[in-house]
């Protein structure tokens, strides 16, 4: 005899749909299991439509992904939030905001072209390429938009040893 399934709950059916949402986006299903902190098997059965989530565990990974903070970058000559799709894009964000403030501390903006000309951060709205031009950094810090310590928090992840 089949087991009975109930309907998942309003919550539930919208963070599922959500989810769903964030996979279409691109979005690899170990970042979604990190921000939501569900197994990445249940990420996985949740996107195919084999699981639900329980009203408990969907109001407690609701909660996860409403504490996700956007990241900032400089491009286009101005501030931006964006968001990144994992953690190599968070990582490679958090190479470059460190070295805009390391640039910043020496006031030489002319090493940034070098290492960061060719990167691209892949978000959720697309591709972003972050501002590298020495003129426009040092108008950006003349006009104090250079001052990240609120916006500076993207260190890499440490391995397990």
């Amino acid at each position: 005899m089949p087991r009975s399934t109930r309907p998942p709950s309003p919550d539930a059916q919208s963070l599922t749909d959500q989810i769903r949402r964030m996979h279409a986006a691109r979005y690899p299903v170990r970042e979604i299991a990190r921000r939501t902190e569900l197994s990445k098997s249940h990420v996985h059965n949740i996107i195919i439509g084999k699981r639900n989530l329980s009203p408990a565990r969907a109001n407690a990974a609701a909660e996860h992904l409403s504490r996700e903070q956007s990241a900032f970058v400089f491009a286009d000559g101005q501030l931006r939030a964006i968001d990144p799709l994992g953690r190599r894009e968070r990582q490679k964000l958090g190479r470059y905001m460190r070295a805009v403030q390391d640039a910043k501390t020496e006031a030489d903006f002319r090493d940034l072209r070098r290492r960061f000309r060719r990167m691209v951060i892949k978000t959720s709205e697309g591709e972003v390429h972050p501002e590298t031009d020495p003129e426009i950094l040092r108008e950006l810090d003349d006009a104090g938009i250079l001052d990240i310590d609120e916006v500076f928090r993207y260190e890499p992840t440490k391995r397990a040893a």
